[in-house]
Parts: structure tokens; C-alpha cells; sequence
């Protein structure tokens, strides 16, 4: 397996390759990346990790010199980032529409790399996709991906789809901006829904308690948004991998949707996952769940004012399939946390499949120092106890910490890699998700939002009849959610969506660190 290093582009588009390398079956990367002017300056500082890292297979040295083929990056000209506070914000999913429509050039250029990406590949696995969706790159993904799966009927296509909010905007948020996202969001969703084979939506950071029991081997002194960012990046990278292995991506999205009409993914994952010795006994099991991050998490978990009895049921998380994947234990520990870790679901398989890979998630120098009371190779760092502190100095006064003693909360050396698992899965509580977004549509239609002509209008506008469409769409599959729960058309009443004086949802600004 082999991939390419550099920095994120907001828009990729991947053409999987499987391949004949050394005579071994592997897969290659093919890549698409898009940029606005204003983002080739600011790109994330999270890189991709080299292939030697994620593989026992090693490529040549001389890979890494030779002119890079399998890439290519392009700009669009005359927008700038959605919140820039400039007046060509790359805004609406109308705007993306036409960006790509009617930019001749860039459009040719889009599809003459794929299909000179498909003429390379000895055999296409699939494509992998990630986009925002809260902005007009959602817009420009749709028509771009309408056009590839044209060409690649029957090939998996697997969508990573970055919802956001307003928080690194130049600018403050307003009542047009939060409804444009909401829109942003539900076209987007609506189409990539149709054109993929999964989409993973992935929510922005949301606030979490002071000491929830996932956070406990993080610092609390960085901040928190940077904090999430990583490890998202982290189980998006180890999820990423497995994808491009070979068979990948066909195996997993068949796999994941094999009911043929539950397309939308969560993403969840431990980070670090603790040894056998550390999950014994009866709770072993309720310490493993307590260490899960879902970064799919949807509105129904989100504090609203108002909750259905049924938002809080676990069954509605019970997942229809599930693809786990363990990163960095050998055969001895993995019979010894099979137990712990099945019982985490009561899927078997082939709805639930179980990935064990010996090498631990390679942690980067670069990286931000995230990690607490780890030792290099991630494992917990366990300290004896100190003995009973004099009853006249600060520990035994008043119970502070003695420095002659630390405890591993202060051990803030990072780790070289840790153990890690990343679970992707298909779950009844997507139509919460749905929910959300066809009630938001429907509230901004009654209330005859203005802002609505803004996707109405124009050469690429969808009138009225578009956005209603849109929303039945989501009802619609909001209500096969609920049927394959048995709970039918109450997880779809206004409860599961709007506030309880009926107002639209600020979407996700109450999640800002």
C-alpha cells in the first residue's frame, strides 16, 4: 500500500488502485485535491503518515524522489473560505454547483484527471471522497461526484463528509449564515447519500465535560478543539488505511450496508485502548465503551432543551454492522481482550468483523503533546501508591500532591505510538441526524426564510420544488431508519429537531469550545 505525504486539501477525491508491487497484491493512491486561493496558505499542520508506518510492506527510498504523477491539485479562483468575512464567500451548495458547472475549464480539467487516473490503474478499487458539507464545497462535490459515478457505476464509493460550525470564522455568525449551513448540510447529505455507497458524516468538535472517562490519558492544558482534532485525525487515518487495503473498500461498504439502505456511517474510536490487564473482571467490558469517542455523534445526544423518551434508548445505537479495527497488540494480549471487546456488541459475525493489526498508531514528532500518564509505547503508566504522607505537611493537611511523589496524571512525556481501536458502524440513530435536517428545511419553508432564494435562484437553482424535495427525501429516509428500529414516525416528530418554543435549531453553535 502506498501513499503520497503532504498536507489536507478541504476537497479530495482519491482513485484507489489496486496494484503489482514487488510481487505482491497492493494498492496505490490517485489524488484530486482542491483549494480555495485563500486555503493554499492555511493548510491543517496534520500530515499523512508514510506508507513504511501504516504497512509491513516497504516501498523504495527512491519513491519518495521521483516526480509525483499520481497527484494533482487544483484552485478555485475568486472565492474565499466561507466566514473569511469577504464578499465572495464560497458560501451556498448552489454556489459550488456552479463553480464546478460552469468553470469549463476547471471542470475538463477535474474529470481528464480521473479518467487518466483510471487509465494507470491496473485494476480501480473504488474511490474515497472527503468534503465539507457546511459550505459550497458541497455543492461542488455533488456535481463532481455525479459525474464520476457516471463513468464508475458499479464501483464503492466511500464519502467522509466534515460538517462545521462558525468557529475559526473572521467574522461573527448570523441568522443567514446558520441557515445557509443547515441547508449546506441537508443538500449535501441529500446527494452524496444517493451517489455513494457510505457517507461518514463527521460533526464538528463538541464540548464534553471537564473529566469525561475518554479524556482521561489527555492533557488538560491543550486546548481542547486541538485536542479533538488529532484524535479524529488519528481513527480517520486509521479507518482511511484499512479502506485502501486490498478488496477494502467493496468489502467494508458491502459489509457495512448490507441491508442496501442504511448508507450513513459512524465513526468511533479508543485512543489509547488499554491492555487485557487493565479491562479484567466484570467491568471490563463498561470501562472499554467508556473510552469511546463517536465523532458521528448526532443531535439527539446534543443537550436540546427537549428529548423524546426514545432518544436516550440504547437500542437505537445497536449498530445493523460493524468493522473494527485494533492497532498494536500481539496474538497473547488479543485472546486475552477478545472477550472484553466482543462484548462491547451484540453483533457476531459476518455482521461484526474484528481487524487486528500488531503496529500501534505511530504517533508523529510533530504532533501536539495531547497525551498524559502513557509510557512510550502507550500503555498506562502505573505508579505505586506513595506512602501515608506526614499528617502535618500539604498532603496530609490538605491533600495536596506530593512532589517527592508524583502521580501519573503528571507524566506528560509523549508516547512513540499507541494501541488504538477505530470502529466503523451503521446504526439506527442516524435518522436523528436526518431529523434534524428535514425539520430544519421545513421550519426555514414555513416561516418563507429569505435567504431561501439564494438556492432557489439562478442558472443552478433548485426552486422550491428542490428544496421540498429535499426534505422528503430525508423524511423519507429518516422514517426507514425508525422502521428498522420498529419505532415507526414518532423519531420523526418535531422533538427529535426543534427546540421546545418550535424554534429553529442554532445548528451547532452550542458546541463551541
Amino acid at each position: 500500500m502506498t501513499r503520497t505525504t503532504g498536507q489536507a486539501a478541504p476537497f479530495e477525491l482519491v482513485l484507489v488502485s489496486r496494484e503489482l508491487i514487488k510481487g505482491q497484491q497492493s494498492t496505490k493512491d490517485y489524488n484530486i485535491n482542491l483549494n480555495l486561493d485563500d486555503q493554499l496558505a492555511s493548510q491543517s499542520n496534520l500530515k499523512e503518515l508514510k506508507p513504511e508506518e501504516w504497512s509491513n510492506q516497504q516501498p523504495d527510498k527512491d519513491d519518495y524522489h521521483k516526480p509525483d504523477r499520481s497527484t494533482r491539485n487544483h484552485s478555485l479562483t475568486g472565492f474565499s473560505s466561507f466566514g473569511s468575512h469577504n464578499s465572495n464567500e464560497f458560501a451556498t451548495f448552489i454556489q459550488g454547483k456552479d463553480a464546478y458547472l460552469s468553470n469549463h475549464r476547471l471542470k475538463e480539467l477535474c474529470e481528464e484527471d480521473v479518467r487518466s487516473f483510471a487509465e494507470q490503474s491496473d485494476h480501480i478499487e473504488g474511490f474515497m471522497l472527503t468534503t465539507p458539507s457546511s459550505n459550497a464545497f458541497g455543492g461542488f462535490a455533488a456535481s463532481f461526484l455525479e459525474t464520476v459515478r457516471d463513468d464508475f457505476i458499479k464501483h464503492p464509493i466511500f464519502t467522509t463528509s466534515i460538517i462545521s460550525n462558525s468557529h475559526d470564522w473572521k467574522r461573527p455568525d448570523t441568522e443567514r449564515s446558520i441557515q445557509q449551513r443547515l441547508l449546506n448540510d441537508a443538500l449535501t447529505l441529500q446527494s452524496l447519500e444517493e451517489l455513494s455507497s457510505i457517507i461518514m458524516p463527521i460533526q464538528p468538535p463538541s464540548s464534553w465535560d471537564d473529566h469525561p472517562k475518554w479524556t482521561r490519558f489527555l492533557r488538560d492544558d491543550v486546548p481542547k478543539r486541538d485536542t479533538y482534532s488529532q484524535i479524529l485525525t488519528t481513527h480517520l487515518q486509521s479507518a482511511n488505511s484499512e479502506l485502501r487495503e486490498v478488496d477494502g473498500l467493496n468489502s467494508v461498504t458491502s459489509q457495512l450496508n448490507w441491508r442496501g439502505d442504511n448508507k450513513i456511517a459512524h465513526l468511533e474510536g479508543a485512543s489509547p485502548l488499554l491492555p487485557p490487564e487493565h479491562l479484567e473482571g466484570p467491568q471490563g467490558v463498561q470501562i472499554l465503551k467508556d473510552s469511546f469517542k463517536d465523532f458521528s455523534v448526532f443531535p439527539s445526544s446534543h443537550g436540546r432543551k427537549k428529548k423524546t423518551a426514545r432518544s436516550g434508548d440504547p437500542e437505537l445505537r445497536k449498530p445493523f454492522a460493524q468493522y473494527s479495527i485494533v492497532r498494536g497488540y500481539e496474538d497473547e494480549e488479543l485472546q486475552r481482550l477478545g472477550t472484553v471487546l466482543e462484548g462491547t456488541t451484540a453483533l457476531v459475525e459476518p455482521l461484526s468483523v474484528w481487524v487486528a493489526l500488531p503496529d500501534p498508531y505511530p504517533v508523529l514528532p510533530s504532533a501536539l503533546p495531547i497525551y498524559r500518564s502513557l509510557i512510550p509505547t502507550g500503555r498506562p503508566l502505573v505508579i505505586a501508591p506513595p506512602p501515608n504522607p506526614d499528617p502535618l505537611s500539604p498532603a496530609g493537611l490538605f491533600g495536596l500532591p506530593d512532589p517527592l511523589f508524583p502521580t501519573a496524571s503528571t507524566y506528560f512525556v509523549q508516547p512513540r505510538s499507541v494501541p488504538i481501536l477505530t470502529t466503523l458502524s451503521t446504526s439506527p440513530s442516524a435518522r436523528f441526524w436526518l431529523s434534524h435536517l428535514s425539520l430544519g428545511v421545513k421550519e426555514l419553508v414555513r416561516v418563507r426564510s429569505p435567504f431561501l432564494w439564494e438556492y432557489e435562484n439562478g442558472e443552478y437553482g433548485i426552486g422550491r420544488d428542490g428544496i421540498n424535495e429535499c426534505r422528503e427525501r430525508l423524511e423519507t429516509l429518516a422514517d426507514n431508519y425508525a422502521e428498522a428500529h420498529g419505532t415507526g414516525r414518532e423519531s420523526g416528530s418535531e422533538s427529535d429537531g426543534l427546540d421546545e418554543d418550535e424554534h429553529f435549531p442554532e445548528e451547532e453553535s452550542d458546541l463551541d469550545i
